[in-house]
């Protein structure tokens, strides 16, 4: 996985969650979703052989936004997520929820 584009980028925007800073780390931001992307196209070619469900599946589908837009009733929410997120089953029946956070550095050094 390139650690080295999205891990460190969710590391600072967890510090730095705000607009402005993201207005002005957006070629960063845009790196690192795009190696998410690469991750999950990865991972969804892998699914494909074992269940043709995945076949109408893209990578760009699957990704969760970065901004959090449930900030109606929570105003003190951060902005934006700190995690890059992925849900490449459709089906409510059958789970297929993963992300990936700054935290995980904790767990995996």
């Amino acid at each position: 996985m390139p650690k080295q584009k999205i891990l460190p980028f969710l590391t600072r925007l967890t510090r730095h969650n705000s607009k402005e800073w993201m207005h002005a780390h957006q070629a960063e931001y845009l790196e690192a979703k795009a190696a998410w992307l690469t991750e999950i196209e990865r991972i969804l070619q892998r699914l494909r052989q074992h269940d043709p469900q995945f076949e109408t599946v893209t990578a760009r589908q699957a990704i969760f936004r970065i901004t959090d837009t449930n900030r109606q009733f929570h105003p003190d929410k951060p902005r934006y997520r700190d995690r890059f997120g992925c849900a490449p089953v459709q089906d409510m029946y059958r789970p297929g929820l993963f992300h990936l956070a700054a935290q995980d550095l904790l767990c995996y050094p």
